[in-house]
C-alpha cells in the first residue's frame, strides 16, 4: 500500500463536508495525546496547563518516589524534544529548559552525582536556554533564573558554575544591567 502524502490527505479533506472535518479533528484530539497538546497550545487560554504537565514529568524522571542513583537525562531530552513539536512559545520551551537545568542541578546536590556526561547535559540544556532568551531577547524574564542556577551550580564544586557564566556572559555580553 503506497504511503499517503500531503497532497493525497489535502484532496481527500477537500471532499468532506464541515461536519466530517469537525468529527474527525474531535476523534484525532482524543486519541493522540501530542494533537491534544497542540490543541491545548493554540486553542486554550494558557499554555501553563501543558507546561506544567512536562515539568512534572521532569521532575518525575529526576526525583521519583524510589531511589535514584543517576539521572534519566535521556529521558528528560526526549520529553523536552516531544515539548518542542507542540509548543507554539519559545517563552515556554525556554522555561522547561531551564526547569530541567533547575532540577539537574538539585539532583546533583542530593545524590552527588556528578558524572561528565551528566556534566554535559546541564550545560547543553542552559547553553540551548540562554540562546533562545538573546534571541528572543527575553533577559528580563530570565536573567534572575539563569543567575540562581549558575550559583546553585556554584555548590557543586565541579567547575559547572564557571563554565554556566561563561556561556551566559558570551549571550548577553552588553546586556548586563
Amino acid at each position: 500500500m503506497p504511503r499517503l502524502t500531503k497532497t493525497a490527505l489535502q484532496k481527500h479533506l477537500q471532499h468532506l463536508d464541515k461536519e466530517e472535518l469537525i468529527a474527525e479533528m474531535v476523534r484525532l484530539f482524543g486519541k493522540f495525546k501530542m494533537v491534544n497538546e497542540h490543541f491545548q497550545m493554540e486553542y486554550g487560554d494558557d499554555t501553563r496547563e501543558v507546561v506544567d504537565a512536562y515539568k512534572q514529568k521532569i521532575r518525575k524522571a529526576y526525583f521519583s518516589n524510589r531511589r535514584i542513583r543517576r539521572p534519566r537525562t535521556a529521558s528528560v531530552k526526549k520529553l523536552i524534544a516531544e515539548f518542542k513539536k507542540v509548543a507554539l512559545f519559545e517563552y515556554d520551551t525556554i522555561d522547561l529548559l531551564l526547569y530541567r537545568v533547575e532540577n539537574s542541578i538539585e539532583f546533583a546536590h542530593v545524590n552527588g552525582y556528578m558524572s561528565e556526561a551528566f556534566y554535559k547535559s546541564i550545560l547543553s540544556a542552559f547553553t540551548e536556554a540562554v540562546q533562545l532568551i538573546a534571541k528572543n531577547n527575553a533577559w528580563g524574564e530570565f536573567k534572575v533564573r539563569c543567575e540562581k542556577c549558575i550559583w546553585h551550580a556554584g555548590e557543586l564544586e565541579a567547575g559547572l558554575n564557571y563554565a554556566m557564566q561563561d556561556i551566559f556572559d558570551i549571550q548577553f555580553a552588553g546586556k548586563l544591567l
